[in-house]
């Protein structure tokens, strides 16, 4: 027994290597980063995200709508067929005088047979219909929105999307602003104990660097698990597995690296090149098929039918017996539809339908007017951010000098612990608004470029 374990043993190891081997591949793919630039990752969500590609489902679905109300005008065959057992034939009472009898005596008569059989198969096909015709021109508007707002769903993506790699983009930049401050506030700290260490330094000179040093590290434990948060909303935002990791290849320095102000600033809004605008022209467009449906329904409405049967009349259930005949009918007509009064229902209908292309049309008219304005306040808060980068930017090199200079100060014995602190909170608090500004740059940016259509 104890020889056949032995040689088992080797063949069931070699199947376990097999089955690890096969999956360490899926294993080390699954665990591979994703990596994304701005626009790599804008376009990526562009065609995974969940409201997209529902979005796009919607487009689907009215594509499907429109072949159903094209179906209306085309030919309608049904095939039917029923069987009736009559239990007890119900019975009629002639005058007997029709069979000899005498006058005002009836003779009681039975019609009909116990088992009837019946298959009809019916044909129709409508001929005009003036509702019909509008209601196919109303499916194909409907799927020419549902486009519109596929389109605008990328937009808003794209931009969310851009939003938050900018936000994470932010938290690092900050975080490693801080881990280098550290890193300068412990060699700092080192040298302060030495001088402790030697009397040259009181207790509290160390004391207050050691605070320092400790809320910086708790900053920076705030900034990692709010980027951690960050990422996972970036990964539902992109569609993917939050447990797919993530690599982003842009950091905030190479996002500014890319901002431009000629294309923006030097071109002028179209409105009818938006897709608000599109949408809301779309939305007029149905209000008004919606009021030429209600007016086509004043109008007749003709088709035409033809219907074949087959019938059987038996007394004995044998329905497929060749001895037995089926007797067929078959009718060719026409069907004409007036309307003629409704007691002023269609009236209203049409009027209500007036009114709802008034809206529509009210909305174009505004949309016209408050979409330029809109591009105008985007605009400004673009300039007004670009400004803010650079004054931004001049504080923090000032503010660098003030830290580097009493830093020096600090080393030789001249500056207080207080004064270092406070030259590195300023220091912090100029790079974290100049990183701030940067951000608000970026975002105006993609706020103008989603106005226009161009991201």
């Amino acid at each position: 027994m104890q020889s056949r374990r032995n040689k088992k043993r080797p063949l069931s190891v070699a199947i376990l290597l097999l089955l690890l081997a096969h999956l360490a591949p899926a294993q080390e793919e699954a665990t591979t980063p994703l990596t994304f630039s701005l626009q790599e990752a804008m376009d990526y969500a562009a065609e995974h995200n969940t409201d997209v590609r529902n979005a796009r489902i919607d487009v689907a679905i009215a594509d499907k709508k429109v072949w159903e109300t094209t179906t209306i005008g085309l030919p309608q065959a049904n095939l039917s067929g029923s069987y009736n057992n009559n239990l007890s034939l119900a019975t009629q009472l002639l005058p007997a005088i029709i069979f000899g009898g005498e006058e005002g005596e009836f003779v009681e008569v039975q019609f009909g047979t116990q088992h009837n059989f019946s298959g009809t198969l019916t044909v129709n096909q409508l001929v005009f219909d003036g509702t019909y015709f509008v209601g196919l021109q109303a499916a194909k508007v409907y799927k020419q929105l549902s486009g519109n707002q596929l389109q605008k769903t990328r937009l808003e993506t794209k931009a969310t999307v851009a939003t938050t790699y900018h936000a994470i983009a932010l938290a690092q930049s900050n975080r490693e602003t801080l881990a280098q401050n550290i890193a300068t506030l412990e060699s700092t700290l080192s040298e302060a104990r030495q001088l402790y260490n030697k009397g040259f330094i009181e207790k509290t000179e160390v004391t207050k660097l050691e605070v320092t040093r400790n809320g910086l590290a708790n900053s920076i434990s705030s900034i990692k698990r709010q980027a951690d948060y960050l990422r996972y909303l970036l990964k539902v935002q992109l569609g993917i597995d939050p447990e797919q990791p993530v690599h982003l290849s842009e950091d905030l320095a190479a996002l500014s690296d890319k901002i431009t102000t000629d294309n923006l600033l030097s071109t002028t809004l179209d409105a009818s090149s938006t897709v608000d605008y599109a949408m809301v022209k779309t939305q007029e467009e149905i209000a008004f098929l919606q009021l030429k449906k209600e007016k086509a329904a004043r109008l007749p409405s003709l088709s035409v039918f033809y219907n074949y049967q087959y019938n059987a009349m038996r007394n004995e259930f044998n329905p497929f017996s060749t001895e037995k005949k089926w007797f067929k009918s078959s009718m060719l007509g026409v069907q004409l539809s007036v309307p003629l009064f409704a007691s002023g229902q269609r009236w209203a209908k049409v009027e209500q339908e007036k009114l709802n292309l008034e809206k529509a049309k009210n909305n174009v008219a505004f949309l016209e007017r408050t979409l330029p304005a809109q591009w105008l306040q985007l605009r400004s808060n673009y300039l007004t951010a670009l400004e803010k980068v650079e004054n931004s930017l001049s504080n923090k090199a000032l503010a660098q000098e003030v830290l580097d200079h009493t830093l020096t100060k600090h080393q030789k014995g001249v500056a207080s612990s207080m004064e270092l602190n406070q030259a590195n909170q300023a220091f912090l608090d100029a790079h974290a608004q100049y990183t701030q500004a940067l951000a608000e740059v970026l975002n105006a940016k993609i706020a103008l470029e989603k106005l226009t259509n161009n991201l």
